[in-house]
């Protein structure tokens, strides 16, 4: 890779990948008048509990071997020896799910335990598990993908599946009226629909190969990132869980909606970690590698500033307009899980454990963290209901930024400007406050006022953003 190609690689894996993403959250988020008018709060917590549940199982049946893959084939260039590596973590993929699956199946007929939903949701179960089961090796094949910089082709399967997925989906919700059965179908469509083009698109690097010695490796990097990467999802889980356990699938419903106003923190951070990842672990022994993530750091933190700001202010505009009057009060848990996402999901500014495969430090920051979210969340949910577990999930979150932040720098020294960001925390938590104790006129004042405040904080993030479009940081980056 040449240095002058480095900007435009980077720029057009994010246009990719944020392009297809961005315009899926635009539809999801538009279906929402749809979905919570179809849907009753119980369906909507059903559909949330699946998806996580499935989230859950992929990261632990993959055993994260598609991180391992793209670290070690950061060092090698010789074909045969790229194939060995992709083939043998392919296949021990395709077995460990189909095990998994069939341990899922023995405790759901064999021993009675409900592992995804009620007796009268059972006859859903195998589709959810086809569903899990081509979601696995799709992830391992789009990985592969990214690992290549195929971003756009990368992009292209995905945009398929997005449309496969919702057209269905509204079809059966909408004029059948299937409510939680369409959607599901649609999900497992979606995936049985890109699987052969994800298949075929890798398939010069596959082959009837399978290394016991590769699969060691593989596995020695990979195995303590299962637990850190369940440990991470269970965020994303232990709150569904207390609040499914306490409050019921109601409350699990409107807490679900409110995530959906969260969700672009996760999608521009994803889209970020997917374009930005591959190009740091290729070119981490140069030193303008850290001046860009220092610099684009600070342009991050800014940009989602004054995202937080919008969503305090104007949340509960858009609730009005979108959302159904039975989920609305969630409205109000809207930028604490946005706050939340943030702090879990910015974890690639910090890629220290990457670069010196330090896994297992990874995986005590993350283990400590869900712990505590878990206590956190035990404790607040009776007492404060979805705004209590909101809280707990938010501060966990800061917690393993913060921890990850300062054993990764460590590792892997990096200069970051600190100062500005935590300025923006404290001025976006003091505009949250005061909306809170406010009417509409007052909402707009605290607006324009908390963002001029923004603007001020951030005057030097501003000459970061010119320099990182004029191409001097990014040229600099050699390819190895």
């Amino acid at each position: 890779m040449k240095p002058s190609n480095i900007k435009k690689l980077l720029f057009k894996s994010v246009l990719s990948f944020g392009s297809v993403q961005v315009l899926n959250q635009l539809i999801q988020f538009f279906l929402l008048p749809l979905y919570t008018n179809k849907l009753s709060k119980e369906d909507y917590g059903n559909i949330e509990y699946v998806l996580i549940l499935n989230t859950v199982f992929a990261l632990v049946f993959s055993f994260q071997v598609h991180q391992s893959v793209m670290r070690f084939l950061a060092d090698i260039k010789e074909v045969n020896n790229i194939k060995r590596i992709i083939s043998t973590c392919f296949w021990f993929v395709v077995a460990s799910f189909l095990f998994f699956i069939i341990i899922l199946c023995i405790l759901h007929y064999g021993l009675g335990i409900e592992v995804y939903f009620e007796k009268k949701f059972e006859y859903l179960f195998l589709l959810v598990l086809g569903t899990l089961f081509f979601t696995g090796l799709n992830n391992f094949f789009n990985s592969i993908l990214i690992w290549s910089m195929e971003a756009v082709r990368s992009s292209i399967i995905t945009a398929i599946s997005i449309v496969v997925n919702i057209s269905i989906a509204v079809y059966l919700v909408a004029v059948k009226n299937y409510g939680i059965d369409g959607i599901i179908i649609a999900g497992l469509c979606a995936q049985i629909t890109i699987f052969p083009i994800l298949l075929f698109s890798n398939l010069k690097l596959l082959a009837l190969q399978f290394s016991w010695g590769v699969l060691k490796e593989n596995l020695k990097f990979s195995t303590p990132l299962i637990f850190s990467s369940l440990a991470y999802y269970s965020w994303f889980f232990i709150d569904r869980y207390m609040i499914n356990r306490f409050l019921g699938k109601d409350e699990l419903g409107v807490f679900s909606v409110a995530v959906r106003f969260a969700a672009p923190i996760g999608l521009v951070l994803s889209v970020l970690e997917g374009a930005l990842f591959p190009i740091v672990l290729n070119n981490y022994k140069n030193q303008e590698t850290k001046t860009l993530l220092a610099a684009l750091f600070n342009v991050v933190a800014f940009g989602f500033s004054l995202f937080f700001l919008f969503v305090i202010c104007f949340s509960p505009i858009f609730y009005d307009i979108l959302v159904d009057e039975k989920f609305y009060y969630g409205h109000s848990i809207c930028f604490i899980l946005c706050l939340g996402q943030f702090f879990s999901k910015i974890y690639f500014f910090n890629p220290g454990f990457a670069v010196e495969k330090k896994t297992s430090i990874f995986l005590t920051i993350t283990v400590i963290s869900s712990c505590l979210n878990f206590l956190l969340n035990y404790l607040l949910v009776n007492q404060f209901g979805i705004v209590g577990s909101a809280l707990a999930t938010g501060a966990s979150a800061i917690v393993y930024f913060c921890l990850l932040f300062i054993y990764s720098n460590r590792l892997y020294k990096i200069n970051f400007e600190l100062l500005p960001p935590f300025l923006s925390l404290m001025t976006i938590v003091l505009a949250y406050l005061l909306v809170l104790l406010s009417d509409y006129k007052q909402t707009i004042i605290i607006f324009f006022a908390a963002g001029l405040v923004l603007l001020l904080i951030n005057k030097s993030v501003l000459v970061k953003v010119r320099k990182l479009m004029s191409n001097k940081l990014l040229k600099s980056i050699k390819s190895k």
